[in-house]
């Protein structure tokens, strides 16, 4: 597991430090409708002009090197998808957070179960140290696990420790002041710190890191799905806003794009840039009609989510009697 995250981790770097054969890129400028496409852009150290320097400050890079071959595999996929050659430097963004979020997933998702055991331990031994204040429990015996400290430090100039030692603890008198002190478990000075943990988790529950997902990738996946698909919405339908008010020619524009950006069209070149980014695996003898369906099945709840949306708002316009409408931009694109 070790050397899978180091390994990810060291992969972000391709697209950071400049090398031959890659292609220098400076990401667009953030604004309301790109600006959930540059979701796990890296923060390392930079100099004053935001390139990378071991020597520099922590902050945002102002410029990457994209691989020239991954560089022209990117904008094939996008020409394949007839997407406008001006979307281009977005979602050549998007591209390289897909493979910042690839290379940070194992990380994410192995922090995240080590938390979760560490919390969880922590807050059953809250539960077992208040069994014994309120004498619920006796204790009987217990055992402790040290290192000697030794003399000197070690290359990154931390104490040195020797092997691991042991000792069982069962004799009354012993195990007897043991528990006193235990009992006294309220009186540590940062156990207000533990105690306000442990109330979060009684009252909150176990914290959602990914949202409903399994683990970090699929959370990744998910949210690049649905932020590219709703950029595509955004910018290659955006003609059909001139026909608001003539709702004959705002269908006819909308059908008409809608042929010319199908649907499963989009799909495949958001799978497509996922793979490349290494988010997204796929077996050999997978299609891209698999393909397809692992992006709209990563779409559904959104989708869902929107035709939700969309009924509440139909009947709430019929409910009201002021004139007043709410317009339901492209309902059925989603």
């Amino acid at each position: 597991m070790e050397k899978k995250i180091d390994s990810d981790l060291n992969r972000r770097y391709v697209y950071i430090i400049p090398r031959d054969g890659t292609v220098p890129f400076v990401p667009p400028v953030e604004n309301s409708m790109n600006r959930f496409v540059g979701h796990d852009a890296p923060l390392v150290k930079v100099d004053a002009e935001g390139r990378f320097s071991v020597d520099g400050e922590m902050g945002k890079l102002k410029i990457f090197y994209v691989p020239e071959k991954q560089y022209q595999q990117v904008h094939q996929i996008l020409k394949d998808a007839k997407i406008p050659e001006h979307l281009h430097q977005d979602l050549v963004w998007a591209f390289l957070n897909m493979a910042f979020a690839g290379c940070m997933a194992t990380y994410s998702t192995n922090f995240n179960t080590e938390f979760e055991r560490l919390q969880s331990e922590l807050f059953q031994t809250i539960d077992l140290l208040e069994a014994f204040a309120s004498e619920k429990k006796l204790l009987r015996g217990m055992r402790l696990e040290w290192r000697d400290r030794l003399e000197g430090k070690d290359q990154a100039g931390r104490p040195n420790f020797g092997p691991m030692k042991s000792k069982t603890i069962k004799g009354h008198h012993a195990v007897q002041m043991v528990e006193k002190v235990l009992k006294e478990y309220k009186a540590l000075k940062d156990y207000h710190i533990f105690q306000t943990m442990y109330d979060m988790r009684k009252e909150k529950g176990k914290t959602d890191m990914f949202f409903g997902h399994k683990n970090a990738e699929k959370h990744s996946q998910s949210h690049y799905a649905w932020a590219v698909f709703n950029y595509f919405r955004q910018h290659l339908f955006s003609s059909a806003f001139e026909y608001l008010e003539d709702p004959e020619k705002y269908e006819e524009e909308v059908a008409q794009l809608k042929a010319l950006y199908p649907r499963k069209q989009l799909y495949l070149c958001i799978g497509r840039l996922m793979i490349l980014a290494r988010l997204l695996s796929v077996q050999p003898d997978q299609d891209d009609e698999d393909i397809i369906e692992i992006i709209e099945k990563k779409l559904a709840p959104y989708s869902q989510a929107s035709k939700k949306r969309v009924k509440s708002i139909s009947e709430n316009n019929r409910m009201r009697t002021d004139g007043m409408k709410e317009v339901i931009f492209f309902p059925d694109l989603f």
